[in-house]
């Protein structure tokens, strides 16, 4: 009889993925749907930056808002195409999985102010 493998914490496979191998499928399959679960939850907060919280005011401010490319189009007075072709590169998207994005709110306020001519 075989000694039962060991059961490593998501501690241990980020310190060394290596030890994934070493995993029982039960174990990898609970672990990877408790990750998955959490990757646009860490996508948004990433998005966002850091100090802003996306459930509570910041500062007095409300939450930020994702929109959709419709939504994000609407906001500025554009097509949703733009949001489509320039959202990623201009640091407005948010993935939340893969082949769905929304746009934060924010971002799309900071660019804008960025973008202001300075007189």
């Amino acid at each position: 009889m075989t000694p039962p493998r060991p059961v490593h914490t998501l501690d241990d496979l980020a310190d060394d993925p290596r030890l994934a191998a070493e995993l029982p499928a039960e174990a990898a399959l609970q672990i990877l749907v408790r990750v998955s679960a959490l990757l646009p939850l860490l996508a948004v907060r990433a998005a966002v930056g850091a100090g802003n919280e996306l459930s509570a005011p910041r500062n007095g401010k409300d939450p930020d808002q994702l929109l959709t490319a419709e939504e994000a189009g609407e906001y500025l007075h554009v097509s949703k195409q733009f949001f489509y072709r320039h959202g990623r590169k201009l640091g407005l998207a948010v993935p939340l999985s893969p082949g769905r994005l929304r746009y934060s709110k924010d971002a799309i306020d900071k660019y804008v102010q960025s973008r202001k001519i300075k007189t």
